[in-house]
């Protein structure tokens, strides 16, 4: 069994470095298919949205899908847990969270 967790693991650690790659590349975390969809909408995973949420992924409260849904309000409650760690509402301005990893450099700059 062990053989087998290996070969999982190291095929998982291998999508997660495709999808970084795919998201560090300009524009990619923030693209639309037809459907009006970002990256943000149909993603499957918390690390998933973790990765595009670091690339710059859009705004998962802002961009809306052609059926007029957010990719906050179309994911999971386990994913939009994830985007809460990153994006703050507050009222009608959405700011960074303290705890998202660009606002964390930023302190530590100063």
């Amino acid at each position: 069994w062990k053989d087998d967790d290996a070969i999982v693991c190291e095929g998982t650690n291998k999508m997660m470095e495709t999808i970084e790659a795919l998201a560090a590349a300009p524009g990619a975390a923030t693209t639309t298919n037809r459907e009006g969809n970002t990256c943000l909408h149909v993603a499957k995973t918390p690390e998933i949205v973790r990765v595009l949420l670091e690339a710059g992924g859009s705004n998962p409260r802002r961009i809306k899908n052609a059926d007029g849904k957010t990719a906050y309000e179309v994911q999971t409650p386990e994913i939009r847990d994830v985007i809460n760690q990153f994006v703050l509402f507050c009222g009608r301005f959405d700011i960074a969270s303290l705890t998202a990893p660009s606002a964390k450099a930023c302190w530590r700059s100063k």
